[in-house]
């Protein structure tokens, strides 16, 4: 009986002894899952410190802390000064330079033609004005003139004047100067302001230039053997950006469909780390031109479709990514120049301006970078390119933390450094590869929808719990009934075996005239 017992605990659990225990497990999966969505959601927006893995770029330039130009203030001293109108405004000229060593000349107001500031020079704070105000202006470099300048509040320190003559498309003229000591670094003719791996240039002659400045005063007379007719306005130019010429500059998409996205590479590292594709100026190009109202009325329609980049997705996304070189991806190649909605949450908002945008034929000198943790993969950021500036979407402040919907045409796979160190030691930082996109509306995420989402999932949570505790009894007592059963046979089956052996007939055991008979199932140890 030993031995049958034996042989029985070393026949392993059975089927039924399984089931419980993979339900068990079950039940102790769903039960930590539940507790960890709970933590993420009421944490996932305390965390964002350590989560986001975003590398902050901080602008060259970043805008001097200090007094703002006032362009009322501007306007009425250089008026106040009554300068002949063939004489530069030296009050004007000290006044800006004074503001732009310790603060700011202002707010870019926009890009406008040489024909619409010269029609715009009536005061400062009246209606259309532009005096005072900072602006950019794009034209043909005629002339590029030198001069002594000694102003009568220092006639004893020679200073410089470069001055710049330029013509817009329609022949209006433009003048915009440089003012330098010559104790001054780069006190010599305008430079092109270019990203750091570019070489600068100096402005000259046919050069085709981008030149921002604030809106100083009008002037007659000759300039370095040029003589001006109307009077033409003058800008206190503080940047400048060599441009391409009219005939060089490449034409507007008509559509989404049209940009090159059979070129876009992202297929191996040193390409996924190069935001700068064709498609990425055209998209931007042509979400400025097509304008934000009229996009965000198409989206709205249903003119411009759009789908959902939803966590299946991202999953399937991320196959892709991970697969050899030479494998094909269908989704990824297939999402280019598509319009999707994520949601996420605000990390942080850069400015990219001439500083680190090369110079293109598509003008595009400047946007903003908007990146986001993604809610629907590991809370991980993705960058996005934005044509408009953030504030241009109702109801959006670009604050950090702010939960928003977004919905962008996809580029290509980007692959950036962030901020935590790799793990092999080396102290590099570890890079990441994420969806680009290249965002034409973004809104804030529904008030509740989040909460409702979260909800949503601990319902289901809550019911696959309930579900698996239900299943669990019910097996529970199945499986205790048939044990007991199974052990009752079992009992049964060993007494009838005793029985027959003749342990059962007598109480006193074997006699001293030998042993038993053997049972008709046990061969005696001489047979055979």
């Amino acid at each position: 009986m030993l031995d049958d017992l034996k042989k029985d605990r070393q026949a392993g659990i059975g089927a039924q002894e399984k089931l419980k225990l993979s339900l068990y497990v079950g039940m102790l999966i769903m039960l930590g899952l539940s507790i960890w969505m709970g933590s993420q959601c009421s944490s996932r927006l305390d965390t964002i410190e350590e989560e986001d893995p975003v590398a902050a770029e901080v602008p060259d330039d970043p805008i001097p802390q200090g007094p703002i130009l006032d362009p009322v203030g501007l306007d009425t001293l250089v008026r106040a000064e009554k300068a002949e109108p063939d004489r530069w405004s030296e009050a004007g000229i000290e006044h800006l330079r004074s503001v732009q060593r310790r603060g700011s000349l202002g707010a870019l107001v926009g890009r406008v033609s040489p024909k619409e500031l010269a029609a715009a020079s009536q005061p400062a704070g009246t209606e259309g004005a532009l005096r005072g105000q900072l602006v950019e202006v794009v034209g043909r470099v005629t002339a590029v003139v030198r001069e002594v300048y000694r102003p009568g509040t220092s006639p004893t320190d020679s200073e410089r004047l470069w001055t710049v003559l330029l013509e817009g498309e329609d022949g209006t003229p433009v003048v915009a100067i440089k003012h330098s000591r010559a104790s001054e670094v780069g006190e010599g003719p305008p430079l092109d302001r270019k990203p750091p791996q570019v070489k600068a240039e100096r402005i000259e002659e046919d050069h085709w230039v981008l030149v921002r400045g604030v809106y100083l005063q009008d002037r007659v007379g000759t300039l370095g053997g040029t003589q001006l007719g109307d009077p033409a306005p003058v800008l206190f130019a503080t940047q400048w950006r060599i441009v391409f010429p009219p005939d060089q500059r490449n034409p507007l998409i008509s559509s989404l469909d049209d940009a090159l996205w059979s070129e876009v590479g992202d297929r191996f590292m040193a390409e996924s780390r190069n935001w700068e594709e064709d498609a990425v100026y055209e998209t931007i190009q042509w979400a400025r031109h097509e304008g934000y109202e009229s996009i965000k009325a198409k989206l709205d329609s249903g003119e411009l479709p759009w789908e959902v980049w939803s966590s299946k997705r991202f999953q399937a996304w991320r196959k892709e990514v991970v697969v050899d070189s030479d494998a094909a991806r269908p989704l990824t190649d297939a999402s280019r120049g598509k319009v999707f909605r994520l949601s996420g949450v605000v990390g942080e908002v850069l400015q990219f301006g001439w500083e680190r945008i090369p110079r293109n034929p598509w003008g595009v000198d400047e946007f903003q970078i908007l990146t986001m943790l993604a809610d629907h993969y590991q809370t991980v950021s993705f960058r996005s390119f934005l044509p408009y500036p953030i504030e241009t979407f109702e109801g959006v402040t670009g604050d950090r933390k702010e939960h928003l919907n977004v919905y962008g045409v996809f580029v290509k796979n980007l692959t950036y450094d962030t901020r935590h160190m790799h793990e092999d030691g080396s102290g590099r930082q570890r890079p990441i590869t994420m969806p680009m996109f290249v965002v034409i509306h973004a809104e804030p995420y529904p008030e509740g929808a989040a909460a409702e989402r979260i909800k949503e999932t601990m319902v289901w949570v809550a019911a696959g719990m309930v579900l698996f505790g239900l299943l669990f009894y019910l097996v529970l007592i199945r499986g205790g009934q048939s044990q007991v059963k199974r052990m009752e046979e079992h009992r049964l089956a060993l007494r009838r075996r005793a029985r027959a052996t003749g342990q059962g007939a007598s109480a006193e055991g074997p006699t001293a005239e030998g042993p038993p008979p053997a049972a008709a199932d046990e061969p005696s140890p001489t047979d055979g």
